[in-house]
């Protein structure tokens, strides 16, 4: 590399055009000796003398709330920009098992809706939530709960292909990456973030909500990989009728470290009366918290 240090002589230095964001800088001149540099991030270049873009963002219809030509929303300690566009954490929501196979969100539309209003409409970022495909599943000898299912990786590579490719379009990395599942949903998130854990993409909170597999709940695997650095896991003990019940989480040496493990037996719902928590309404019960939790994260630098 001595070719472009700054040992080497005035005459032979190779001048290293790769600086801000390890973008290569391009340089014009003017007939007036005056010169124009900027950086190549591809999709468009960034303006360092005035901090800005020189063209508008690619995908700027889903930041109608921000200057389509301002980098990383005006907050560049905060926020990494290495292609030129869609710059921002990234939120993904999994639902409960979609057993009428249409698609069904249930009550996720709820966290979407607050994390768009209360973060992402005004400091960028992107949220999406997704149904959690059940079907796909190996069926084994008959218990007396029921059918005894089993999923192997295959089929929950499958479930969670949509969010994952979701993820790989809108993920940069030193941006936060938040998941959310409740249910089979909780199944799915844990193993999104085994997938993630496989491509150097850290989880910084992963939350869990009672994660089961119907009459296959007592197999779900509660081990939570080393690449989330927190998980608020929120379940309560009692089965349904079908058999669906969370548990506690551990990582994979056993310890709870960045773990909170917490039992809801309780709520307070909308009328101010308390109610038992159950697998069917657990979603509901925890969901101002899990709301809280995950805009604290989002705003915690």
């Amino acid at each position: 590399m001595s070719g472009i240090s700054s040992k080497a002589l005035k005459k032979d230095y190779a001048e290293n055009r790769f600086k801000f964001g390890a973008k290569e800088e391009q340089k014009q001149e003017f007939s007036d000796g005056s010169g124009l540099e900027a950086y190549d991030f591809g999709a468009r270049m960034y303006d360092p003398q005035i901090g800005k873009w020189h063209l508008i963002d690619p995908h700027l219809e889903k930041y109608e709330f921000i200057s389509p030509y301002a980098y990383t929303y005006n907050n560049p300690i905060r926020f990494f920009d290495f292609q030129g566009r869609d710059p921002g954490d990234v939120i993904v929501v999994f639902a409960g098992a979609d057993f009428k196979m249409n698609g069904g969100l249930g009550e996720t539309g709820a966290i979407v809706d607050k994390i768009k209003a209360d973060y992402v409409n005004n400091r960028g970022g992107s949220v999406q939530n997704f149904s959690s495909k059940y079907w796909k599943i190996t069926t084994s000898k008959p218990t007396s709960m029921g059918p005894s299912v089993s999923i192997d990786t295959e089929d929950l590579d499958v479930s969670t292909q949509e969010a994952y490719d979701y993820i790989k379009k809108n993920y940069k990395k030193g941006e936060k990456m938040i998941i959310y599942g409740y249910s089979y949903g909780g199944v799915l998130a844990q193993h999104l973030s085994e997938r993630l854990s496989k491509d150097g993409v850290d989880v910084d909170l992963l939350v869990t909500i009672d994660a089961a597999q119907g009459p296959g709940s007592d197999r779900v695997d509660r081990k939570i990989p080393n690449n989330v650095k927190e998980n608020l896991n929120l379940y309560q003990t009692k089965k349904s009728p079908v058999g669906s019940r969370g548990g506690k989480n551990t990582r994979q040496d056993g310890t709870e470290k960045g773990i909170k493990n917490e039992i809801v037996i309780s709520y307070t719902d909308q009328d101010g009366k308390e109610q038992k928590a159950t697998h069917a309404n657990i979603d509901n019960a925890t969901l101002e918290r899990v709301i809280s939790e995950i805009l604290k994260k989002l705003k915690t630098n």
